[in-house]
């Protein structure tokens, strides 16, 4: 009988830190990410970065020369700083995967998908994020 009520008052202490440690757990809130690493996205989900935001708007597929006849599928973004707005495209092309130049707000950036120069592959939700000053 004594070994069974320590049992139970060794479970309840148990369930008791187990609830306090639940309870005092709060989400904190999302760093934003940062450049020059893997950065997961998804459609109408913005990322803020330090002094832009990049937003994916979703992909097209355009139809080209004869020549490529499984045409290009691109990768719409909408970059924003301060008050300016631009929609740029991210495309594999003809297979040289490289990154998109940006200009926006006076600074220069570089957008990788697919295959970063530094990282190596990316997943098909990750981009890397580069300011032209660390590019060098």
């Amino acid at each position: 009988m004594i070994n069974l009520d320590r049992t139970i008052i060794l479970a309840m202490s148990c369930l008791v830190v187990l609830i306090a440690m639940t309870g005092c757990h709060r989400a904190s809130p999302q760093a934003p990410p940062a450049y020059g690493v893997k950065v997961r996205y998804a459609l109408n989900q913005p990322l803020a970065f330090p002094d832009l935001s990049l937003e994916f708007i979703g992909e097209r597929k355009v139809d080209t020369a004869p020549q490529f006849p499984r045409g290009f599928v691109y990768y719409d973004f909408k970059v924003r700083q301060g008050d300016q707005e631009q929609i740029i495209s991210w495309s594999e092309g003809t297979g040289d995967i490289g990154p998109t130049s940006i200009q926006i707000g006076g600074q220069r950036y570089l957008l990788e998908r697919v295959m970063s120069d530094t990282l190596g592959p990316l997943a098909e939700d990750e981009l890397v994020l580069w300011p032209e000053t660390m590019t060098r």
